[in-house]
């Protein structure tokens, strides 16, 4: 059990930190764009 509780929460992590890397991703572009027009 306390290693499948181990994999989830790792699993867990990874999307966050995927989430965490698109929203940054579309903040920085966002600016971009901002500093283009």
């Amino acid at each position: 059990m306390a290693q499948t509780s181990q994999t989830i929460k790792t699993k867990c992590e990874a999307v966050m930190q995927t989430f965490k890397f698109q929203v940054l991703k579309s903040k920085t572009q966002s600016m971009n764009v901002k500093i283009i027009s």
